[in-house]
């Protein structure tokens, strides 16, 4: 299991949200994030390594979480 660190930004850069992941590894860290459906983009990290960054969520596939 690894600890990511998970940062969602707004268009202007600045950090809107932190939180932690606990994850078996890369993929399902990033999986994680993207089951959120966050409506900002998001950077996942491993210590100082970014792992990825997710795109907002579009606002029908938050819809169809909430339904």
């Amino acid at each position: 299991m690894g600890d990511y660190r998970v940062y969602c930004t707004d268009a202007d850069n600045r950090i809107v949200s932190a939180y932690w992941v606990d994850a078996a590894d890369e993929a399902g860290a990033v999986q994680a994030v993207e089951d959120q459906g966050h409506l900002f983009a998001c950077e996942v990290w491993q210590g100082t390594r970014r792992i990825a960054t997710v795109p907002a969520a579009s606002t029908q596939r938050i819809a169809r979480q909430d339904a």
